[in-house]
């Protein structure tokens, strides 16, 4: 897991200074390198990152009915937390939790790297719930990167979660929810730019940056719309995000 998308993160910022090419069928504005407290304010991740450690307590409640499926989502769950993590501890806003993202992106990572296996993610599991217990500092252990396949199987988990609060009858209860989710997928979507495990040539790696920075764009509107508690502009920047999901088929993955 150490080794996956290694070097995507270090080069997340500067390649928002190169990428200024217009492809065909994207966007024409170029790709930028904003603060997170624009895409993903921390108090968003923050509780994002307690909703995922409840799941991953759920998946690991019992050895005897831990599944593949139990496992696919401790797996997708951690390499979230990864970029969580990440996101946190490179955030200009300020919040305790900073202090908690060496330790949680180090055991978020044991965690990936050890869910076929349910004693040793128990084990992990109980380390993500230290580091948010003690927020020890530190620094970030920079040769950990999430897994981009992993992160590319939880988005449309992460959108069908989103996408079910977005509506008349749930919106104005799931407020928090719903800016989380927006917030996780601008987190996932900006970390996964600088990323060429998709790209052969350097001309699919401008196409890339390309359609994450419209995910990002399109998961802050959604999730600046959820706050302002404007259900169609909400639902309007939803549907920018399954265009987004779009391209990403037709360039990357048909």
């Amino acid at each position: 897991m150490r080794n996956a998308c290694l070097g995507c993160l270090r080069a997340a910022g500067a390649i928002g200074a190169v990428v200024f090419l217009v492809i065909a069928g994207y966007s024409t504005e170029p790709t930028d390198s904003p603060k997170p407290s624009e895409y993903a304010p921390i108090a968003d991740l923050a509780s994002q990152v307690t909703r995922y450690l409840r799941a991953i307590d759920e998946d690991l409640a019992s050895g005897s009915d831990y599944d593949a499926d139990h496992k696919n989502r401790i797996l997708l769950n951690a390499n979230t937390l990864i970029v969580l993590g990440r996101t946190i501890a490179q955030h200009d806003e300020s919040n305790d939790i900073k202090l908690a993202a060496p330790a949680l992106i180090e055991s978020a990572s044991a965690l990936a790297g050890s869910y076929d296996d349910y004693d040793s993610a128990v084990k992990a599991a109980g380390g993500l719930k230290e580091a948010v217990e003690k927020k020890s500092g530190g620094q970030i252990d920079e040769s950990i990167a999430p897994s981009l396949s992993a992160l590319m199987k939880q988005v449309p988990i992460v959108n069908n979660d989103l996408r079910r609060g977005v509506n008349g009858k749930r919106f104005d209860r799931l407020i928090d929810d719903n800016a989380g989710h927006a917030a996780t997928l601008a987190a996932i979507a900006h970390v996964s730019m600088s990323c060429s495990d998709y790209c052969s040539d350097a001309e699919s790696q401008v196409k890339w940056a390309r359609v994450c920075a419209d995910m990002r764009k399109a998961a802050t509107e959604v999730r600046t719309a959820v706050r302002r508690k404007d259900l169609p502009s909400a639902t309007s920047g939803l549907a920018n995000l399954v265009k987004t999901c779009d391209q990403c088929h037709e360039s990357f993955r048909n």
